[in-house]
């Protein structure tokens, strides 16, 4: 198997500045990380902070907020700083109009203001994105020190997709996916740095690996999609390192994973899934409706057919968004043998929970005891019906 190794003049701890000649964007995208906002004329909100990239007035662009949820809207007016409109800025302090719907509300601080494509799972036949990693980390070096900022960003690390690099012979596919056989031996790459410690490479998107000229020079182009906990599981090395290369890159030394591994958060999100059985409110004090329709719903939609198809004891899954006056959870009604229970609740929550991200708990009942859910049940109808 292939190793590559690399010596680093840097110690990992200066790694956030941009290696010599990178200008630290891609010119045809931008991120920023709004400064301030105030709101102007016609449910637009005017954004002030640094442009990484190239941002024109009349794009698409996706509001990401802290409490996951993200905001589709238009930039309709680009200022420079001193508030001249122009048809575009790029890598500049400036100001953005944004067009958001009416009655938008949410907290601009730590936020992220892209026209690069958001991507709640990452999917084979497109290119791996994350704008919301990608804009945190531009700030890394004058907010590193702001423990909001650092929770947000460990955050974003952990439901992050990787492109990493892969050395060996893999099969080939026209779709993009491969399942690999038994024995199939591949390697991935291994940075060194000063002090003997080694870091395993991960990349946030295409211009980020591209950073890396030497990637592929003595090996095939491949590579693999890896979520956080993946490239964990696969590492050899002691430490892992986002973007090495550039933009900003963001050393991850064996003390720092440890820490993220064991907090609460990473546990619920990754963890294992461990069944309780809770009494709940009475039922006239839940309130049942079926959730919005956005990434995390579609995505949890998708998920759950999925499991419906290749579980045969599941008669049919129904999604809900259930508020008892204390917590807002997702309620999931499962037509299925009321032994099967302790197997399949778990299962569904380990393959959903990954894109919960504006609300993290999900909550069970079988369809046979769900008889106060059975108006809005015939209401919406199911995610999952077995024909």
């Amino acid at each position: 198997m292939f190793k590559i190794f690399e010596k680093f003049r840097k110690k990992p701890e200066d790694t956030e500045n941009h290696p010599p000649g990178d200008t630290g964007s891609s010119s045809g995208r931008f991120t920023m990380m709004p400064e301030g906002m105030e709101r102007g004329e016609q449910e637009t909100l005017l954004f002030f902070g640094n442009v990484h990239g190239t941002a024109r007035a009349g794009e698409k662009v996706s509001w990401l907020c802290p409490d996951g949820r993200v905001v589709h809207a238009d930039l309709t007016h680009v200022y420079d700083k001193k508030k001249r409109e122009r048809s575009f800025v790029r890598d500049q302090k400036a100001y953005l109009a944004v067009s958001v719907p009416e009655g938008t509300v949410s907290d601009w601080k730590y936020s992220i203001v892209s026209d690069i494509p958001f991507q709640i799972e990452a999917k084979v036949r497109e290119a791996v994105e994350n704008p919301y990693l990608l804009g945190l980390l531009y700030e890394l070096k004058s907010c590193s020190q702001e423990q909001e900022y650092r929770n947000i960003l460990l955050r974003e690390v952990c439901h992050a997709h990787y492109i990493i690099p892969v050395y060996g012979e893999l099969p080939s596919s026209a779709a993009g996916s491969v399942t690999l056989d038994k024995g199939t031996v591949f390697s991935l790459p291994s940075l060194g740095y000063e002090g003997g410690c080694r870091a395993l490479p991960v990349f946030t998107d295409w211009p980020a690996l591209d950073l890396w000229k030497a990637a592929f020079s003595k090996h095939k182009r491949q590579t693999m999609i890896f979520s956080f906990p993946d490239a964990l599981s696969m590492r050899k090395e002691d430490a892992v390192v986002v973007n090495p290369f550039g933009p900003v890159p963001f050393f991850m030394d064996p003390k720092l994973i440890r820490s993220v591994e064991s907090s609460s958060a990473y546990q619920r999100d990754f963890g294992e899934a461990v069944l309780r059985r809770v009494n709940s409110a009475s039922e006239n004090k839940i309130l049942l409706s079926y959730p919005a329709i956005n990434e995390e719903t579609e995505a949890l939609r998708e998920r759950l057919i999925r499991y419906g198809e290749s579980h045969a004891e599941v008669g049919a899954i129904y999604l809900l968004l259930k508020d008892d006056g204390e917590a807002r959870s997702y309620l999931v009604i499962a037509d299925i043998p009321e032994e099967a229970r302790e197997k399949v609740f778990p299962q569904i929550y380990r393959c959903c929970r990954d894109v919960m991200r504006t609300t993290f708990l999900m909550d069970f009942i079988t369809y046979e005891k769900a008889d106060f859910a059975e108006g809005i049940m015939k209401s919406g109808g199911p995610v999952f019906q077995r024909k």
